[in-house]
Protein backbone atom coordinates (compact mmCIF):
# COMPACT_ATOMS: atom_id res chain seq x y z
CA UNK A 1 0.00 0.00 0.00
CA UNK A 2 2.98 2.39 0.27
CA UNK A 3 6.59 2.81 -0.85
CA UNK A 4 8.05 2.05 2.60
CA UNK A 5 6.33 -1.34 2.65
CA UNK A 6 7.52 -2.00 -0.91
CA UNK A 7 11.14 -1.35 0.06
CA UNK A 8 10.87 -3.60 3.11
CA UNK A 9 9.49 -6.51 1.07
CA UNK A 10 12.15 -5.99 -1.63
CA UNK A 11 14.90 -6.03 1.01
CA UNK A 12 13.56 -9.25 2.54
CA UNK A 13 13.32 -10.90 -0.89
CA UNK A 14 16.84 -9.79 -1.82
CA UNK A 15 18.14 -11.29 1.41
CA UNK A 16 16.36 -14.58 0.69
CA UNK A 17 17.61 -14.66 -2.93
CA UNK A 18 21.20 -14.21 -1.75
CA UNK A 19 20.84 -17.11 0.65
CA UNK A 20 18.99 -19.38 -1.82
CA UNK A 21 20.20 -19.05 -5.46
CA UNK A 22 17.53 -21.54 -6.64
CA UNK A 23 14.97 -18.73 -6.35
CA UNK A 24 16.71 -16.53 -8.91
CA UNK A 25 14.98 -17.94 -12.06
CA UNK A 26 11.65 -16.71 -10.65
CA UNK A 27 12.98 -13.15 -10.65
CA UNK A 28 15.05 -12.96 -13.85
CA UNK A 29 12.38 -14.23 -16.26
CA UNK A 30 13.81 -17.71 -16.87
CA UNK A 31 10.56 -19.30 -15.63
CA UNK A 32 8.09 -17.01 -17.36
CA UNK A 33 7.06 -13.54 -16.25
CA UNK A 34 9.22 -12.55 -13.28
CA UNK A 35 8.02 -11.72 -9.80
CA UNK A 36 7.64 -7.99 -9.19
CA UNK A 37 7.04 -5.90 -6.08
CA UNK A 38 5.30 -2.56 -6.56
CA UNK A 39 3.36 -0.15 -4.43
CA UNK A 40 -0.10 1.26 -5.03
CA UNK A 41 1.27 4.27 -6.92
CA UNK A 42 3.43 2.37 -9.45
CA UNK A 43 1.59 -0.86 -10.29
CA UNK A 44 -0.27 0.54 -13.30
CA UNK A 45 0.11 -1.36 -16.58
CA UNK A 46 1.37 -4.60 -15.03
CA UNK A 47 -0.40 -7.95 -15.03
CA UNK A 48 0.36 -11.36 -13.57
CA UNK A 49 -1.59 -14.59 -13.13
CA UNK A 50 -1.56 -14.15 -9.35
CA UNK A 51 -1.29 -10.89 -7.41
CA UNK A 52 -0.56 -10.83 -3.66
CA UNK A 53 -1.82 -7.67 -1.96
CA UNK A 54 -0.42 -6.84 1.48
CA UNK A 55 -2.55 -4.21 3.22
CA UNK A 56 0.09 -3.34 5.80
CA UNK A 57 -2.24 -1.18 7.91
CA UNK A 58 -4.16 -2.50 10.89
CA UNK A 59 -4.49 -2.53 14.69
CA UNK A 60 -1.36 -1.36 16.47
CA UNK A 61 -2.06 -3.34 19.65
CA UNK A 62 -2.75 -7.10 19.43
CA UNK A 63 -6.39 -8.01 20.22
CA UNK A 64 -7.42 -4.36 19.98
CA UNK A 65 -11.15 -4.04 19.15
CA UNK A 66 -10.54 -0.86 17.12
CA UNK A 67 -7.99 0.46 14.66
CA UNK A 68 -7.02 3.68 12.93
CA UNK A 69 -8.88 4.56 9.75
CA UNK A 70 -5.64 5.87 8.20
CA UNK A 71 -4.85 3.80 5.09
CA UNK A 72 -2.25 6.06 3.55
CA UNK A 73 -2.84 6.64 -0.19
CA UNK A 74 -6.39 5.29 0.07
CA UNK A 75 -7.44 8.22 2.24
CA UNK A 76 -6.34 10.74 -0.38
CA UNK A 77 -8.33 12.01 -3.35
CA UNK A 78 -8.35 9.39 -6.09
CA UNK A 79 -7.49 6.57 -3.69
CA UNK A 80 -10.41 4.53 -5.01
CA UNK A 81 -8.88 4.61 -8.51
CA UNK A 82 -5.51 3.43 -7.19
CA UNK A 83 -7.18 0.55 -5.35
CA UNK A 84 -9.16 -0.38 -8.47
CA UNK A 85 -5.96 -0.54 -10.51
CA UNK A 86 -4.23 -2.71 -7.90
CA UNK A 87 -6.98 -5.31 -7.57
CA UNK A 88 -7.40 -5.67 -11.35
CA UNK A 89 -3.77 -6.59 -12.09
CA UNK A 90 -4.43 -10.34 -11.71
CA UNK A 91 -5.65 -12.50 -14.59
CA UNK A 92 -6.51 -15.50 -12.40
CA UNK A 93 -6.31 -14.93 -8.65
CA UNK A 94 -5.84 -12.28 -5.99
CA UNK A 95 -4.64 -13.16 -2.49
CA UNK A 96 -5.04 -10.39 0.06
CA UNK A 97 -3.15 -10.30 3.37
CA UNK A 98 -4.52 -8.26 6.29
CA UNK A 99 -4.29 -8.37 10.08
CA UNK A 100 -7.99 -7.49 10.49
CA UNK A 101 -11.35 -8.43 9.05
CA UNK A 102 -13.79 -6.17 7.23
CA UNK A 103 -15.89 -5.53 10.34
CA UNK A 104 -13.05 -3.50 11.90
CA UNK A 105 -13.22 -0.83 9.20
CA UNK A 106 -15.63 1.71 10.70
CA UNK A 107 -17.10 3.76 7.86
CA UNK A 108 -18.64 6.19 10.36
CA UNK A 109 -15.08 7.42 11.03
CA UNK A 110 -13.99 8.15 7.47
CA UNK A 111 -15.38 9.68 4.30
CA UNK A 112 -12.79 8.11 1.96
CA UNK A 113 -14.42 6.18 -0.89
CA UNK A 114 -11.35 3.97 -1.23
CA UNK A 115 -11.56 2.88 2.41
CA UNK A 116 -15.20 1.92 1.87
CA UNK A 117 -14.16 -0.03 -1.24
CA UNK A 118 -11.36 -1.77 0.69
CA UNK A 119 -13.83 -2.83 3.38
CA UNK A 120 -16.17 -4.25 0.74
CA UNK A 121 -13.30 -5.99 -1.08
CA UNK A 122 -11.98 -7.68 2.07
CA UNK A 123 -15.54 -8.70 2.94
CA UNK A 124 -15.92 -10.14 -0.58
CA UNK A 125 -12.62 -12.04 -0.18
CA UNK A 126 -13.92 -13.56 3.06
CA UNK A 127 -17.55 -14.30 2.20
CA UNK A 128 -17.82 -14.35 -1.58
CA UNK A 129 -20.47 -12.78 -3.86
CA UNK A 130 -23.09 -12.47 -1.10
CA UNK A 131 -20.98 -9.66 0.37
CA UNK A 132 -21.37 -7.61 -2.79
CA UNK A 133 -25.14 -7.63 -2.43
CA UNK A 134 -24.76 -5.87 0.92
CA UNK A 135 -22.22 -3.33 -0.34
CA UNK A 136 -24.77 -0.67 -1.21
CA UNK A 137 -23.88 2.98 -1.36
CA UNK A 138 -26.61 5.11 0.18
CA UNK A 139 -27.53 8.29 -1.65
CA UNK A 140 -27.04 11.40 0.47
CA UNK A 141 -30.25 12.91 -0.91
CA UNK A 142 -33.23 11.58 -2.80
CA UNK A 143 -32.78 11.50 -6.56
CA UNK A 144 -35.39 10.25 -8.98
CA UNK A 145 -35.10 9.17 -12.60
CA UNK A 146 -38.77 9.95 -13.23
CA UNK A 147 -41.88 11.44 -11.66
CA UNK A 148 -43.24 7.91 -11.52
CA UNK A 149 -40.51 6.90 -9.04
CA UNK A 150 -41.31 9.97 -6.94
CA UNK A 151 -45.02 9.22 -6.57
CA UNK A 152 -44.33 5.54 -5.79
CA UNK A 153 -41.76 6.48 -3.14
CA UNK A 154 -44.11 8.97 -1.51
CA UNK A 155 -46.96 6.45 -1.55
CA UNK A 156 -44.85 3.84 0.22
CA UNK A 157 -43.63 6.39 2.76
CA UNK A 158 -47.25 7.21 3.61
CA UNK A 159 -47.71 3.50 4.34
CA UNK A 160 -44.92 3.61 6.91
CA UNK A 161 -41.87 2.45 4.95
CA UNK A 162 -38.50 4.21 4.89
CA UNK A 163 -37.49 4.64 1.25
CA UNK A 164 -34.08 5.52 -0.22
CA UNK A 165 -33.62 6.36 -3.87
CA UNK A 166 -31.02 5.33 -6.45
CA UNK A 167 -29.09 2.86 -4.33
CA UNK A 168 -26.99 -0.02 -5.47
CA UNK A 169 -23.60 -1.38 -6.37
CA UNK A 170 -21.50 0.42 -8.97
CA UNK A 171 -23.63 1.18 -12.05
CA UNK A 172 -26.25 -1.39 -11.05
CA UNK A 173 -28.50 0.95 -9.13
CA UNK A 174 -31.93 0.13 -7.78
CA UNK A 175 -34.64 2.77 -8.22
CA UNK A 176 -36.03 2.53 -4.68
CA UNK A 177 -34.59 0.73 -1.67
CA UNK A 178 -36.87 -0.15 1.25
CA UNK A 179 -34.84 0.16 4.46
CA UNK A 180 -35.17 -2.94 6.64
CA UNK A 181 -37.22 -1.93 9.72
CA UNK A 182 -35.09 -4.14 11.98
CA UNK A 183 -31.70 -3.00 10.66
CA UNK A 184 -31.38 0.55 9.38
CA UNK A 185 -28.10 -0.18 7.60
CA UNK A 186 -29.53 -2.69 5.11
CA UNK A 187 -32.45 -3.04 2.74
CA UNK A 188 -35.44 -5.34 2.93
CA UNK A 189 -36.04 -5.19 -0.82
CA UNK A 190 -35.36 -3.14 -3.93
CA UNK A 191 -38.15 -1.79 -6.12
CA UNK A 192 -37.75 -1.23 -9.85
CA UNK A 193 -40.02 1.31 -11.58
CA UNK A 194 -40.13 1.08 -15.37
CA UNK A 195 -39.88 4.40 -17.16
CA UNK A 196 -39.54 5.90 -20.62
CA UNK A 197 -36.11 4.38 -21.26
CA UNK A 198 -37.39 0.92 -20.39
CA UNK A 199 -40.11 1.05 -23.05
CA UNK A 200 -37.96 2.65 -25.74
CA UNK A 201 -36.85 -0.55 -27.50
CA UNK A 202 -36.70 -4.36 -27.22
CA UNK A 203 -32.93 -4.15 -26.66
CA UNK A 204 -33.49 -1.97 -23.58
CA UNK A 205 -35.84 -4.57 -22.16
CA UNK A 206 -33.33 -7.34 -22.83
CA UNK A 207 -30.58 -5.30 -21.19
CA UNK A 208 -32.79 -4.71 -18.15
CA UNK A 209 -33.44 -8.45 -17.73
CA UNK A 210 -29.69 -9.04 -17.59
CA UNK A 211 -29.31 -6.20 -15.11
CA UNK A 212 -32.01 -7.67 -12.86
CA UNK A 213 -30.33 -11.08 -12.94
CA UNK A 214 -27.02 -9.51 -11.90
CA UNK A 215 -28.63 -7.58 -9.04
CA UNK A 216 -30.37 -10.72 -7.78
CA UNK A 217 -27.11 -12.65 -7.93
CA UNK A 218 -25.56 -9.90 -5.82
CA UNK A 219 -28.13 -10.47 -3.10
CA UNK A 220 -30.93 -8.04 -3.94
CA UNK A 221 -34.56 -9.07 -3.63
CA UNK A 222 -36.49 -7.12 -6.25
CA UNK A 223 -40.09 -6.12 -6.82
CA UNK A 224 -41.21 -4.39 -10.02
CA UNK A 225 -43.99 -1.86 -10.44
CA UNK A 226 -45.31 -1.36 -13.96
CA UNK A 227 -46.30 2.21 -14.77
CA UNK A 228 -49.20 1.14 -16.99
CA UNK A 229 -50.75 -0.81 -14.12
CA UNK A 230 -50.01 1.91 -11.56
CA UNK A 231 -51.70 4.74 -13.46
CA UNK A 232 -54.87 2.66 -13.82
CA UNK A 233 -55.06 1.63 -10.13
CA UNK A 234 -52.43 3.51 -8.08
CA UNK A 235 -53.82 2.73 -4.63
CA UNK A 236 -54.40 -0.94 -5.42
CA UNK A 237 -50.84 -1.31 -6.73
CA UNK A 238 -49.31 0.37 -3.67
CA UNK A 239 -51.47 -1.76 -1.37
CA UNK A 240 -50.24 -4.89 -3.15
CA UNK A 241 -46.61 -3.77 -2.77
CA UNK A 242 -47.21 -2.94 0.90
CA UNK A 243 -48.68 -6.42 1.49
CA UNK A 244 -45.70 -8.02 -0.28
CA UNK A 245 -43.28 -6.05 1.90
CA UNK A 246 -45.12 -7.06 5.08
CA UNK A 247 -44.96 -10.69 3.98
CA UNK A 248 -41.23 -10.49 3.20
CA UNK A 249 -40.55 -8.81 6.54
CA UNK A 250 -42.45 -11.54 8.40
CA UNK A 251 -40.48 -14.19 6.51
CA UNK A 252 -37.20 -12.42 7.35
CA UNK A 253 -38.06 -12.31 11.03
CA UNK A 254 -39.11 -15.96 11.07
CA UNK A 255 -35.83 -16.97 9.42
CA UNK A 256 -33.86 -14.84 11.89
CA UNK A 257 -35.65 -16.51 14.82
CA UNK A 258 -34.97 -19.95 13.33
CA UNK A 259 -31.30 -19.11 12.82
CA UNK A 260 -31.06 -17.93 16.40
CA UNK A 261 -32.36 -21.25 17.71
CA UNK A 262 -30.14 -23.26 15.37
CA UNK A 263 -26.98 -21.39 16.37
CA UNK A 264 -27.66 -21.73 20.08
CA UNK A 265 -27.23 -25.41 20.97
CA UNK A 266 -27.66 -26.08 24.65
CA UNK A 267 -24.55 -27.53 26.25
CA UNK A 268 -25.57 -29.07 29.56
CA UNK A 269 -22.15 -28.63 31.13
CA UNK A 270 -22.30 -24.90 30.40
CA UNK A 271 -25.20 -24.25 32.73
CA UNK A 272 -24.18 -26.42 35.68
CA UNK A 273 -23.93 -24.38 38.88
CA UNK A 274 -24.87 -21.20 37.04
CA UNK A 275 -27.52 -18.68 38.14
CA UNK A 276 -31.13 -19.46 37.42
CA UNK A 277 -31.76 -18.84 33.71
CA UNK A 278 -33.32 -15.55 32.78
CA UNK A 279 -36.10 -15.71 30.21
CA UNK A 280 -34.86 -14.12 26.97
CA UNK A 281 -36.96 -11.10 26.04
CA UNK A 282 -37.83 -10.86 22.35
CA UNK A 283 -39.23 -7.39 21.80
CA UNK A 284 -42.12 -6.91 19.40
CA UNK A 285 -41.06 -4.73 16.50
CA UNK A 286 -42.77 -1.83 14.84
CA UNK A 287 -42.29 -1.19 11.14
CA UNK A 288 -39.76 1.58 11.75
CA UNK A 289 -39.19 1.89 15.43
CA UNK A 290 -38.19 0.93 18.88
CA UNK A 291 -39.72 -2.05 20.67
CA UNK A 292 -42.97 -1.10 22.36
CA UNK A 293 -42.12 -1.83 25.98
CA UNK A 294 -43.01 -0.20 29.30
CA UNK A 295 -39.48 -0.76 30.62
CA UNK A 296 -37.90 2.34 29.09
CA UNK A 297 -35.64 4.12 31.58
CA UNK A 298 -33.09 6.86 31.74
CA UNK A 299 -31.77 6.14 35.21
CA UNK A 300 -28.06 6.76 35.66
CA UNK A 301 -28.23 4.32 38.59
CA UNK A 302 -28.20 1.44 36.13
CA UNK A 303 -24.46 1.85 35.78
CA UNK A 304 -23.24 2.36 39.35
CA UNK A 305 -20.76 -0.51 39.00
CA UNK A 306 -19.15 0.66 35.75
CA UNK A 307 -15.71 0.66 37.41
CA UNK A 308 -13.88 -2.51 36.24
CA UNK A 309 -12.16 -2.72 39.64
CA UNK A 310 -15.59 -3.36 41.18
CA UNK A 311 -15.61 -6.84 39.61
CA UNK A 312 -13.49 -9.89 40.38
CA UNK A 313 -10.70 -10.50 37.84
CA UNK A 314 -11.54 -12.65 34.84
CA UNK A 315 -10.00 -16.12 34.65
CA UNK A 316 -7.02 -16.31 32.28
CA UNK A 317 -8.01 -17.07 28.69
CA UNK A 318 -6.43 -20.21 27.20
CA UNK A 319 -6.83 -20.21 23.44
CA UNK A 320 -5.62 -23.78 22.96
CA UNK A 321 -8.43 -25.05 25.21
CA UNK A 322 -11.25 -22.98 23.70
CA UNK A 323 -13.20 -26.00 22.41
CA UNK A 324 -12.32 -28.41 25.26
CA UNK A 325 -15.27 -29.68 27.30
CA UNK A 326 -13.46 -29.17 30.61
CA UNK A 327 -12.82 -25.53 29.66
CA UNK A 328 -16.51 -24.69 29.30
CA UNK A 329 -16.94 -23.47 32.88
CA UNK A 330 -13.94 -21.15 32.54
CA UNK A 331 -15.15 -19.90 29.16
CA UNK A 332 -18.57 -19.16 30.62
CA UNK A 333 -17.01 -17.27 33.54
CA UNK A 334 -15.03 -15.11 31.12
CA UNK A 335 -18.11 -14.45 28.96
CA UNK A 336 -20.50 -13.50 31.76
CA UNK A 337 -17.74 -11.54 33.49
CA UNK A 338 -17.22 -9.53 30.33
CA UNK A 339 -20.96 -8.85 30.06
CA UNK A 340 -21.13 -7.73 33.70
CA UNK A 341 -18.14 -5.40 33.23
CA UNK A 342 -19.00 -3.93 29.83
CA UNK A 343 -22.68 -4.72 29.27
CA UNK A 344 -25.19 -4.22 28.01
CA UNK A 345 -23.42 -5.20 24.80
CA UNK A 346 -24.37 -6.89 21.56
CA UNK A 347 -23.62 -10.56 21.19
CA UNK A 348 -21.63 -9.64 18.07
CA UNK A 349 -19.28 -7.49 20.15
CA UNK A 350 -19.09 -10.11 22.91
CA UNK A 351 -18.19 -12.88 20.46
CA UNK A 352 -15.51 -10.69 18.91
CA UNK A 353 -14.06 -9.85 22.33
CA UNK A 354 -14.01 -13.53 23.32
CA UNK A 355 -12.35 -14.50 20.04
CA UNK A 356 -9.59 -11.89 20.44
CA UNK A 357 -9.01 -12.84 24.09
CA UNK A 358 -8.34 -16.41 22.94
CA UNK A 359 -6.06 -15.45 20.08
CA UNK A 360 -8.46 -15.90 17.15
CA UNK A 361 -8.18 -13.29 14.41
CA UNK A 362 -11.65 -14.04 13.01
CA UNK A 363 -14.95 -14.69 14.73
CA UNK A 364 -16.35 -17.66 12.81
CA UNK A 365 -19.67 -19.42 13.26
CA UNK A 366 -18.20 -22.18 15.47
CA UNK A 367 -16.74 -19.60 17.84
CA UNK A 368 -20.11 -17.81 17.98
CA UNK A 369 -21.93 -21.07 18.74
CA UNK A 370 -19.49 -21.86 21.54
CA UNK A 371 -19.83 -18.40 23.11
CA UNK A 372 -23.61 -18.34 22.69
CA UNK A 373 -23.95 -21.61 24.56
CA UNK A 374 -22.18 -20.10 27.56
CA UNK A 375 -24.45 -17.06 27.90
CA UNK A 376 -27.89 -18.02 26.60
CA UNK A 377 -29.05 -19.24 30.01
CA UNK A 378 -26.68 -17.26 32.18
CA UNK A 379 -27.59 -13.65 31.44
CA UNK A 380 -30.72 -11.75 30.26
CA UNK A 381 -30.96 -11.41 26.49
CA UNK A 382 -33.13 -9.28 24.23
CA UNK A 383 -33.68 -8.77 20.51
CA UNK A 384 -33.07 -5.25 19.19
CA UNK A 385 -34.70 -3.56 16.16
CA UNK A 386 -31.37 -3.54 14.27
CA UNK A 387 -31.27 -7.35 14.27
CA UNK A 388 -28.63 -7.71 17.00
CA UNK A 389 -29.07 -9.65 20.23
CA UNK A 390 -28.22 -7.67 23.36
CA UNK A 391 -26.58 -9.30 26.39
CA UNK A 392 -27.42 -7.66 29.73
CA UNK A 393 -25.46 -7.75 33.00
CA UNK A 394 -26.71 -9.76 35.95
CA UNK A 395 -29.69 -8.19 37.72
CA UNK A 396 -30.28 -5.63 34.93
CA UNK A 397 -33.64 -5.93 33.20
CA UNK A 398 -33.57 -5.46 29.41
CA UNK A 399 -34.97 -2.09 28.33
CA UNK A 400 -35.53 -0.48 24.94
CA UNK A 401 -33.73 2.75 25.93
CA UNK A 402 -30.79 3.29 28.30
CA UNK A 403 -28.46 6.26 28.90
CA UNK A 404 -25.35 6.71 26.80
CA UNK A 405 -22.31 5.65 28.85
CA UNK A 406 -19.55 7.35 26.88
CA UNK A 407 -16.99 6.08 24.39
CA UNK A 408 -15.11 4.09 27.04
CA UNK A 409 -16.70 1.43 29.23
CA UNK A 410 -14.74 -0.93 31.47
CA UNK A 411 -11.49 0.40 30.04
CA UNK A 412 -12.54 -0.49 26.45
CA UNK A 413 -12.96 2.17 23.76
CA UNK A 414 -16.15 1.88 21.72
CA UNK A 415 -17.20 3.14 18.31
CA UNK A 416 -20.76 3.74 17.11
CA UNK A 417 -21.06 0.20 15.74
CA UNK A 418 -20.10 -1.21 19.15
CA UNK A 419 -23.08 0.39 20.95
CA UNK A 420 -26.15 -1.77 21.58
CA UNK A 421 -29.34 -0.38 20.06
CA UNK A 422 -30.93 0.68 23.39
CA UNK A 423 -27.88 2.83 24.13
CA UNK A 424 -27.91 4.29 20.61
CA UNK A 425 -31.55 5.21 21.22
CA UNK A 426 -30.63 6.84 24.52
CA UNK A 427 -27.81 8.81 22.91
CA UNK A 428 -30.09 10.02 20.12
CA UNK A 429 -32.72 11.12 22.64
CA UNK A 430 -30.08 13.04 24.62
CA UNK A 431 -28.71 14.62 21.44
CA UNK A 432 -32.16 15.75 20.29
CA UNK A 433 -32.76 17.36 23.67
CA UNK A 434 -29.39 19.14 23.55
CA UNK A 435 -29.49 20.28 19.90
CA UNK A 436 -32.71 19.48 18.02
CA UNK A 437 -31.51 21.33 14.89
CA UNK A 438 -28.32 19.26 14.51
CA UNK A 439 -28.81 16.17 16.65
CA UNK A 440 -26.58 14.14 14.28
CA UNK A 441 -23.69 16.53 14.85
CA UNK A 442 -24.33 16.32 18.58
CA UNK A 443 -24.18 12.51 18.42
CA UNK A 444 -20.92 12.71 16.47
CA UNK A 445 -19.46 15.14 19.00
CA UNK A 446 -20.33 12.87 21.93
CA UNK A 447 -18.82 9.91 20.07
CA UNK A 448 -15.66 11.89 19.33
CA UNK A 449 -16.29 11.81 15.58
CA UNK A 450 -15.64 14.86 13.42
CA UNK A 451 -17.60 13.36 10.50
CA UNK A 452 -20.61 11.07 10.19
CA UNK A 453 -20.87 8.65 7.29
CA UNK A 454 -23.96 8.15 5.12
CA UNK A 455 -24.86 4.76 6.62
CA UNK A 456 -24.71 6.17 10.15
CA UNK A 457 -26.91 9.13 9.14
CA UNK A 458 -29.54 6.73 7.82
CA UNK A 459 -29.47 4.79 11.08
CA UNK A 460 -29.66 7.97 13.17
CA UNK A 461 -32.69 9.17 11.24
CA UNK A 462 -34.45 5.83 11.76
CA UNK A 463 -33.73 5.88 15.49
CA UNK A 464 -34.94 9.48 15.76
CA UNK A 465 -38.20 8.66 13.99
CA UNK A 466 -38.76 5.73 16.34
CA UNK A 467 -37.97 7.83 19.40
CA UNK A 468 -40.39 10.56 18.31
CA UNK A 469 -43.12 8.00 17.63
CA UNK A 470 -42.80 6.65 21.17
CA UNK A 471 -42.23 10.12 22.72
CA UNK A 472 -38.94 8.95 24.23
Amino acid sequence: MNAEQQRLIEDLLDERRRSDPSLEPHFNGQMGEPVFVKNLETVQGDQRDVILISVGYGPITPDSPTMSMNFGPLNRTGGERRLNVAITRATTEVIIFASFDASMIDLSRTQASAVRDLKNYIDFAERGPVALGEAVSLAAADRYDSDFEFVVAEGLRRRGWTVRTQVGVSKFRVDLGIVHPDAAGRFLVGIECDGAAYHSSPTARDRDRVRQAILENLGWRLLRIWSTHYFLEPDAVLDDVHDALVELLAKDRAEAAAELSETAPLLEQTTEDMPEPAEPIVAEQKVAGLPASPQATSSEDLFEADDPDAFPPLPPAEGTRFYDGDYTRTLAAIAVGTIDREGPMTFHVLAGRMARMHGFKRTGSEIKKRVWATVQKARPLSAAPDGHRVCWPKDMAPAPVIPFRGVEVGGINRGWSDLPYPEKAGLVAEAIAADPDDFQGEVGSRMGQSRIGAAMRVELDAIREAAIALEV
